[in-house]
């Protein structure tokens, strides 16, 4: 089963263009083998130089237009980078060993359901659902077409829609309530949109047998922004918290 997912998530990967792989071999293959650099006694400078290489190309990429980077086609690039960088901090933190099999680093990479719109996945997380013995069930295969399908609902029919009168009150340049109302209307779209996306990615991911952490929480019946951020695209808020907010407020990033 692993070899087949695998295959395919490559197979769909090489469909958006062989130069993709350029910018993902790299974050592969540079944090596969940092981590191996981990125990050293040079493993704060492997550290420091691998995870920065990593966000120079993110960022080079996403935020510098008509940049050399940015002209290659780098799909998924967002979330495989913060993957690997939560690879290298949790080898580096000693929360699990470096992994040795470069076959379960691929599919933890590679594994193409959550690579275009996450959710962010920790690989201890993936790695027990990679290591566990998958079946292909007439549950999971129940579950996991009902829940692709509603996830379809809620990007074609609800966030599609809704972006058919967002799009007239704009050209229409209609103000006052109108636009309040379509302010509301693109809370609703965004979320359907953005959710429905992940509800496709869960149902394919269960019918493998693949089961992944939800990331989103009902964030619209939150009562303080606070929470709503916590329920809301949960995988990114918690690697945030984790990797960037707790270590800054700390001013230490490497402190074990």
């Amino acid at each position: 089963m692993n070899l087949f997912l695998l295959i395919l998530s490559l197979v769909i990967y090489l469909s958006y263009g062989w130069t993709n792989l350029i910018f993902i071999l790299f974050s592969l293959l540079s944090s596969f083998i940092a981590g191996k650099f981990l125990k050293t006694k040079h493993k704060k400078l492997v550290l420091s130089i691998t995870v920065f290489l990593n966000l120079a190309i993110l960022v080079a990429v996403k935020l510098i237009p008509n940049s050399y980077f940015s002209l290659i086609s780098a799909v998924g690039i967002s979330y495989y980078t913060l993957q690997v960088v939560s690879y290298l901090i949790d080898v580096y933190k000693e929360k699990y060993e470096a992994e040795n099999n470069l076959f379960y680093y691929c599919l933890y990479i590679f594994y193409i359901p959550h690579l275009f719109i996450g959710p962010i996945i920790r690989y201890d997380d993936m790695k027990a659902q990679i290591l566990k013995k998958k079946k292909i069930t007439s549950d999971n295969l129940s579950n996991g077409a009902i829940r692709i399908i509603w996830g379809l609902a809620k990007k074609l029919i609800i966030a599609g829609r809704i972006s058919i009168l967002i799009s007239s009150i704009t050209a229409n340049q209609y103000s006052g309530v109108f636009a309040l109302f379509a302010m509301l209307l693109y809370s609703i779209e965004i979320y359907s949109d953005f959710s429905g996306g992940i509800d496709i990615v869960m149902g394919a991911s269960k019918i493998f047998d693949i089961d992944l952490k939800e990331n989103f929480e009902s964030p619209y019946y939150s009562e303080t922004v606070q929470e709503f951020w916590r329920r809301w695209h949960i995988s990114l808020s918690s690697w945030f918290k984790d990797y960037v907010y707790i270590p800054l407020r700390r001013k230490s990033l490497f402190k074990i």
